[in-house]
């Protein structure tokens, strides 16, 4: 009995020895080297880059039926993605990757965690530095995409040497590669300004005014317009064929005849909308305009939902669907039972991207902003709808505004 127990203890004790060595040779990075080891470096961002763009080539999109090459890349550090100068640390967040002969620019993730391509834009270039205070869509998602990626760097996954870089998981998660790709549905690319707000009482048509009209273009309704506000009095045949054709050339190569059937478009959505126009800006409620269409113009649109981004890519493949997409910057108490929501925006979803590599999805919608053509592209849909930050106070001012539209994120769907 006292040898079996000896020789009991001596089994035990080699199978602690063999456990503390196997566990003192699994090493793990620490938390700098995690970092360092996750960083995408600008030779790795230009790659992924282009990898991102071949694909669309290969799948014939003619949103970016043109030769591509970089520019320059310029790097977004955390001390800088604030564009407040505060001094937290100097951890690249992400590359600007601009296209020669201002062919667009892409944006892409410098975290090895995070989706390689952020967004990638059909037009001009980009200086982070600098604000587009005219495109309110576009400035949006920068910001929360700045909030996405910080997350990102400060919740790495701190793994085992050995195992790092080698994407992890088992044979059972593995998803085909596959790279599908829908091109925009609008031939358009309005905005809010001259020709389009020629009869409107304000300086800008307002953007659910400008993304409904681009949305009337594809579904090529209505084909006559007449209102009447006071003494003020409209009347425009829409000659679809036409101006879905001169659309896709510059404005000054219009004809009189298209810019006029336009803007009088755009008035009588807003007088039928009861658009608010002042000064700086033109709202109008969503919901109403939505129900107007159905109700009153028998439009075939589905009441707004929240954002799903599987029910986007759904309807769309369709191809006989296009999204009207609205979403509110912040949220603030009224007597701390009832949400406010203000500084709204809405714009158009006419294409996607649903991309799987290495196991990995990720998916993209193409926003048309409503500011003729500026920073239209495809976005990244987990950065388009990120979570919702804390809600402000009750003292809020009115002029504040919160770092995206990720507040009642929501969606209507229109049928041709």
């Amino acid at each position: 009995m006292r040898k079996f127990s000896f020789t009991l203890i001596a089994i035990l004790m080699s199978i602690i020895g063999f456990t503390s060595c196997s566990q003192e040779d699994e090493q793990y990075l620490t938390a700098s080297e995690a970092k360092a080891s996750n960083k995408v470096s600008v030779e790795e961002a230009k790659e992924n880059v282009i990898d991102f763009v071949n694909n669309i080539y290969k799948n014939n999109t003619r949103a970016f039926a043109k030769n591509i090459s970089i520019a320059n890349v310029k790097p977004v550090s955390v001390k800088n993605g604030t564009r407040a100068g505060a001094s937290i640390n100097t951890d690249t967040l992400f590359y600007i990757v601009n296209f020669s002969d201002s062919c667009g620019f892409a944006i892409a993730s410098a975290n090895k965690n995070e989706t390689p391509i952020l967004a990638l834009v059909e037009n001009g270039n980009y200086d982070y530095n600098e604000t587009d205070s005219l495109n309110p869509g576009f400035e949006a998602f920068m910001d929360a995409m700045v909030e996405h990626e910080m997350n990102g760097l400060q919740h790495y996954t701190v793994m085992p040497r050995d195992n790092f870089g080698e994407g992890g998981g088992s044979s059972s998660d593995y998803i085909p590669n596959k790279f599908e790709v829908m091109s925009p549905l609008l031939k358009t690319k309005w905005g809010q300004t001259f020709p389009y707000n020629t009869y409107c009482p304000g300086k800008y048509t307002g953007c659910v005014v400008t993304a409904v009209s681009q949305i009337c273009s594809f579904l090529e309704a209505p084909t006559n317009i007449r209102y009447q506000y006071n003494s003020e009095f409209g009347q425009a045949s829409m000659n679809w064929t036409k101006i879905n054709k001169e659309c896709q050339l510059s404005v000054p190569l219009w004809s009189e005849d298209t810019k006029e059937q336009i803007a009088r478009m755009m008035r009588f959505w807003g007088v039928t909308f009861e658009a608010n126009y002042n000064s700086n800006s033109t709202s109008v409620n969503t919901d109403d305009a939505v129900k107007k269409m159905r109700n009153g113009f028998g439009f075939n649109v589905s009441g707004l939902s929240d954002y799903n981004i599987d029910d986007v890519i759904k309807d769309l493949k369709n191809g006989n669907k296009i999204i009207l997409m609205r979403g509110n910057g912040r949220y603030y108490h009224v007597a701390f039972v009832v949400r406010k929501y203000v500084d709204g925006h809405a714009w158009v979803v006419d294409g996607y991207i649903d991309q799987v590599k290495n196991s990995k999805r990720s998916k993209y919608v193409h926003c048309n902003w409503g500011w003729d053509g500026n920073k239209n592209g495809y976005f990244l849909s987990d950065v388009l709808n990120a979570e919702e930050a804390p809600v402000y106070g009750d003292n809020i001012a009115s002029s504040t505004r919160s770092n995206n539209y990720k507040y009642k994120l929501k969606t209507a769907t229109f049928t041709k």
